[in-house]
């Protein structure tokens, strides 16, 4: 029997489990894996609305990171919402010089239509976590945010030149 993999989701909470590390935690349970998590905001949110963001200090999020990687050594790392530019820069100097392999979604909006990226969050971002990124899964508003260009080639090439190594 196969070890289960240790997977560590870094990003929002979402009350309603629809989406956020909550709804990592459904989706890598159901296949087997292991989630453990670090939240980098909480949201309140249900599934058909949206009322507000609250981003925890740059330190929670530091120290929830560190704690699992301290405890485990996760086979792969999923980022999910940064909030903050100091969210960001938490969550690089966290997982910068781990071996695992690091996806990062660039989570800019819920589907009710809330912000869950602020825009001054972007340029750390870009300097940041994308050169950390293993694969970005970006959908088209955010390649095209997160890039600056239009269209989706254009986006691709432009994250693939911030040191990103794929755009999925």
């Amino acid at each position: 029997m196969r070890r289960a993999l240790n997977i560590l989701s870094i990003g929002g909470s979402d009350p309603s489990s629809g989406a956020g590390v909550q709804g990592d935690i459904r989706v890598l349970s159901s296949l087997g894996a292991h989630c453990a998590t670090a939240i980098t905001a909480i949201t309140a949110q249900g599934t058909s609305s949206y009322s507000a963001t609250h981003p925890l200090p740059a330190r929670a999020i530091r120290d929830q990171v560190s704690s699992v990687l301290d405890d485990m050594d996760p086979d792969a790392i999923k980022v999910g919402m940064l909030h903050t530019a100091a969210a960001v820069r938490a969550v690089a100097s966290a997982i910068r010089g781990t071996r695992a392999p690091v996806v990062v979604d660039p989570v800019l909006r819920s589907t009710t239509g809330g912000t869950l990226m602020r825009a001054s969050a972007l340029p750390a971002f870009r300097s940041e976590m994308l050169p950390l990124a293993d694969a970005l899964t970006p959908n088209l508003e955010e390649a095209e945010a997160v890039s600056g260009r239009r269209g989706p080639d254009a986006a691709a090439r432009a994250i693939l030149g911030m040191g990103c190594s794929a755009v999925v």
